[in-house]
């Protein structure tokens, strides 16, 4: 998020045991900040991460992953350090979604200038694997096109397969890519039912299922018994849906972050990754970066970002909703590079949007546009949620994403952004939430992780999860992001909505587990390699 602040604001903590002062970076003041305070035990701990402000400048990182102009190479050159072949053709920063029932959008850049149409035969091949049957092969026909603000200089290509909906998971076998120039390597994903996979299956597709998707691990089980304290979460043959939340997290400071979701991800512990937005921060800089009248580069960033996701997004699906550092050239980066299932789910804009999955309707919303009563995302997201509330015998739990919070609590942001800006989203958002019964609602904006307790227009509706009257409210914008981590918090009585927080500068993101009756949330240290910082779960009777 772009800090108003000017100068470097101290913060001291009072009441916040075991918490030294901080001295926190507004943008454009120094971010090195390698060196982590462990919530926990207080020791120093180095995080592994490189921040922006260590290199020595903007072109020089700009080098590492760069877009050269006409009248050069008129090619992408991409580092060593990616392990990307330098070709003058290729896949790169592959990455998959959900496009509504049966389908499934595969997007990837190739790194050459886009002359027309005709010159592009991009394409996906895939087979579907059903009840461990292999079906025929596919063959998928995409489109090439490009974009030119940020100084974007290269094709980018998406093509859409398709498959037979139904109430077992699917897999798919494929590659994407161009037979002009080259194809990705082959690549698998699970789609999972889009409603919760009930337990009373037969023991013998219950143990076909054991091989052919991603179940959850008996030690996770031990753990949500423990989470749970004694209540029955999950029933026995009923599988458990697992979802990555991340918010705010761009170039060089989410390499932690990615390589921790990218180790759940080879473990089949993840199903899609949704990302509540402020994705790459690719800010207007770049050689005309004073003068914002006319372009700068800034097309560079995206592309080293969504290639140093594609170890992770060219397995599962990768949803996102925008924030406010998309909104450069009018959102033209994230309307090409990333493609939501708008259409299919009866919205008028690229920017909200709506697909049931494991058992959830999620719904992603732009706080970035107008969402007053009577605005056109307001009326569509009235409806969605009215629809989705009547619809929970198939989708059990509504979770709405978006980029900026209702209810935050930061100290630094605590007279602006958690206050008055913060009461203004909650007239918009409030009473949909509290009439159509929304479960969750995940944003970002702030650099940090808190939880809420049940809450509605601000009142704490029950201290605990059980069947609750209001809807929780996650902040998980600690991924990793050029301006660094907020660990402070305003004291309990200025916030007694707060649930839960984390006061660690280490990056981080969230888990969610789902089957019918339950939701685990898990707070994970990206640089700890899985380790639990909070948890806590929601429950609901059938």
């Amino acid at each position: 998020m772009k800090n108003p602040e000017v100068a470097v604001l101290l913060v001291f903590l009072c009441g916040h045991t075991g918490l030294q002062p901080y001295v926190y970076g507004a943008t454009g003041g120094t971010r090195k900040l390698a060196d982590f305070l462990d919530r926990s035990d207080g020791n120093e701990e180095t995080s592994g991460q490189v921040f922006m402000s260590q290199v020595d400048s903007a072109e020089n990182l700009k080098e590492r992953v760069r877009l050269t102009q006409p009248g050069n190479d008129r090619r992408l050159v991409l580092t060593k350090e990616n392990n990307t072949q330098v070709r003058p053709g290729g896949v790169q920063a592959l990455h998959l979604s959900l496009a509504g029932a049966g389908q499934v959008r595969a997007m990837w850049m190739n790194p050459v200038p886009f002359t027309r149409p005709a010159d592009f035969k991009p394409q996906c091949t895939y087979h579907v694997i059903r009840a461990e049957v292999m079906l025929e092969g596919n063959v998928t026909e995409g489109r090439a096109y490009t974009y030119t603000a940020g100084m974007f200089n290269a094709t980018l290509n998406e093509a859409v397969m398709k498959y037979e909906p139904g109430n077992e998971p699917v897999t798919i076998n494929y590659q994407c890519g161009d037979e002009n120039y080259a194809m990705s390597p082959p690549y698998n994903f699970t789609i999972q039912p889009t409603t919760v996979q009930k337990g009373d299956r037969t023991k013998e597709l219950h143990k076909k299922q054991i091989n052919a998707i991603r179940n959850v691990s008996s030690a996770n089980l031990s753990k949500t018994s423990r989470v749970c304290q004694g209540v029955t979460c999950f029933q026995e043959g009923e599988r458990l849906g697992k979802v990555a939340l991340i918010a705010d997290m761009g170039i060089e400071e989410d390499v932690v972050t990615i390589r921790s979701i990218q180790e759940y991800v080879n473990q089949g512990k993840i199903d899609f990754v949704l990302h509540a937005g402020d994705i790459s921060y690719a800010d207007n800089f770049g050689p005309n970066s004073e003068s914002h009248d006319r372009p700068a580069n800034n097309s560079w960033v995206w592309v080293q970002y969504m290639t140093s996701l594609q170890d992770i997004t060219a397995k599962v699906p990768y949803m996102t909703s925008p924030g406010n550092h998309e909104e450069e050239f009018d959102f033209a980066a994230y309307l090409n590079w990333l493609h939501m299932p708008w259409n299919e789910s009866g919205s008028s804009s690229p920017f909200y949007y709506s697909f049931d999955y494991l058992g959830v309707h999620f719904v992603g919303i732009s706080t970035e546009h107008d969402m007053s009563l009577n605005s056109t995302q307001n009326r569509w997201l009235e409806q969605d949620l009215k629809t989705a509330d009547q619809n929970r015998a198939e989708t059990p739990w509504i979770l709405v994403f978006g980029h900026r919070p209702l209810y935050c609590s930061s100290a630094v942001k605590w007279t602006t952004r958690c206050t008055v800006e913060a009461e203004e989203y909650r007239k918009d958002l409030d009473e949909l939430f509290r009439r159509y019964h929304v479960d969750v609602y995940v944003c970002g904006h702030n650099h940090q992780y808190e939880r809420s307790w049940p809450v509605s227009f601000g009142n704490v509706t029950a201290k605990n999860y059980n069947n609750p009257a209001g809807t929780v409210h996650i902040v998980t914008g600690a991924a990793g992001n050029p301006e660094g981590n907020d660990p402070t918090f305003v004291p309990w009585f200025m916030a007694p909505w707060r649930a839960g927080y984390s006061l660690s500068l280490q990056t981080g993101w969230t888990l969610m587990e789902v089957n019918s009756t339950a939701l685990v949330f898990s707070y994970i240290h990206s640089v700890d390699w899985g380790k639990v910082v909070d948890s806590f779960t929601i429950t609901k009777n059938k």
